[in-house]
């Protein structure tokens, strides 16, 4: 089941689409949000594949909740709804990182298509069994835009890719080259690819061939270094293992007392038959 999620300030165009959606789109459930607010309450409780907004909104307009999204959840595409396009307005969107606007009245058969279309290549984008470093050298070669989002041991971050370049990237609290350094260096990640990419400006200069190879050396050297670290256990022992003086006289087991051989060589007992030198004269 995937979840789409309106978000619309009229009662009665949001209830109309949440029921429309239902009809064309099969295994969806839609939820409703009033504002831009409301709609964050949703995201933080619930896992959202499909935001779809309008932009005139009070309180939060569709503008905020963008950003917002994209600060909080990068890889929740997201569609736009508005009744008054304009040139400053397709602009702002670009600026954040959406190029989808969606006038309205909108025609519910062309929006359940969109939807479903993102959903598929969601669906469809993800990687297993696939090196990091291979992937992005085809997606050079392709020029593509997208975000990918690698998961390795628990961890996660992103690799923003425009026209096949890699301009930006974030891991935990890092950004830029030194997250997209961390993330090269996981070695096997899974890959789950997202269409779009929110910067449009380069945070890392260098090339894609200069950072795979610094991050296969991190690699390696992390891998040394746990190696090392193993080593150096297994020679130091178990925990509570050692010994002092005492305890090792006391653990020492005692041997029982061997009779002491006389140092004198000891000349073997005549022959019951032989004679002695008296007697053989």
């Amino acid at each position: 089941m995937k979840n789409v999620l309106i978000v619309d300030d009229e009662e009665a165009a949001l209830v109309a689409l949440a029921e429309g959606l239902g009809l064309y789109l099969e295994n969806v459930k839609v939820f409703k949000a009033s504002s831009g607010v409301k709609a964050l309450e949703i995201l933080r409780s619930t896992h959202i594949d499909v935001v779809v907004t309008d932009l005139n909104m009070p309180i939060m307009d569709g503008f905020e909740l963008l950003s917002t999204l994209n600060r909080l959840y990068p890889t929740i595409p997201a569609l736009v709804m508005t009744a008054f396009s304009t040139n400053s307005t397709e602009s702002q969107l670009k600026e954040i990182g959406y190029s989808v606007l969606l006038e309205k009245p909108l025609k519910l058969s062309e929006l359940a298509a969109r939807i479903s279309r993102i959903l598929e290549r969601k669906a469809a984008g993800h990687l297993e069994g696939v090196t990091v470093a291979s992937f992005l050298q085809i997606v050079e070669m392709e020029q593509k835009t997208c975000t990918l989002e690698l998961s390795s041991e628990g961890r996660t971050g992103l690799l923003y890719l425009l026209e096949g370049q890699l301009i930006n990237a974030t891991c935990g609290d890092k950004t830029g080259v030194e997250a997209a350094y961390d993330l090269l260096s996981w070695g096997e990640s899974e890959i789950e690819i997202h269409s779009g990419c929110k910067y449009r400006e380069r945070s890392i200069s260098q090339n894609l061939q200069y950072l795979l190879m610094e991050g296969a050396r991190r690699r390696d050297e992390q891998g040394a270094q746990k190696k090392t670290e193993a080593l150096d256990e297994t020679a130091a022992g178990p925990p509570g293992e050692f010994l002092t003086a005492s305890d090792a006289e006391q653990e020492t087991p005692e041997l029982p007392d061997a009779p002491l051989e006389s140092p004198t060589r000891k000349m073997p007992a005549p022959h019951p038959l032989s004679k002695s030198p008296t007697e053989a004269e």
